[in-house]
């Protein structure tokens, strides 16, 4: 962990599912958290199996709610996973009835949470954003 960043590296199980049934299990896979000052509000998943990389982003918040209860009613859903304790599902909705899985240890996911929480405290997220680039996005350069 540094005052920028953190980062947690794991093995983790990746399904496929149509209309809420599991169809493939696509086995597993090497997952990468990271979280930077930079970006706040944003936790990044980059996974990578046989070769293919993806790089999922997702709500700090979303992280946080999802580990106790389920939470995230959009195109991310993040619960604990029912019958395998120590757990976390994060779901991304790929399509109108299949969605992508991947499944977390709560453990190494509790521990990257708990460094960003380190560098940027709930309730500070804004005073580390880069509201400059966005203006400057935005046309109104500061």
């Amino acid at each position: 962990m540094t005052p920028r960043g953190a980062f947690v590296s794991f093995r983790g199980h990746e399904h496929h599912h149509t209309l809420g049934r599991r169809f493939e299990c696509m086995g597993g896979c090497s997952i990468d958290l990271s979280y930077l000052a930079s970006s706040p509000y944003i936790v990044e998943l980059e996974v990578i199996r046989d070769g293919t990389y993806r790089r999922w982003e997702i709500s700090r918040e979303l992280l946080v709610e999802g580990m106790t209860e389920p939470a995230g009613p959009g195109k991310m859903h993040v619960c604990p996973t029912g019958g395998m304790p120590g757990r976390v599902s994060v779901i991304k909705r790929v399509g109108l009835a299949t969605n992508d899985e991947l499944i977390l240890p709560r453990r190494r996911l509790q521990e990257l949470l708990d460094q960003s929480h380190d560098i940027v405290p709930t309730g500070t997220e804004s005073d580390h954003y880069g509201w400059d680039a966005v203006f400057a996005a935005l046309g109104g350069g500061c």
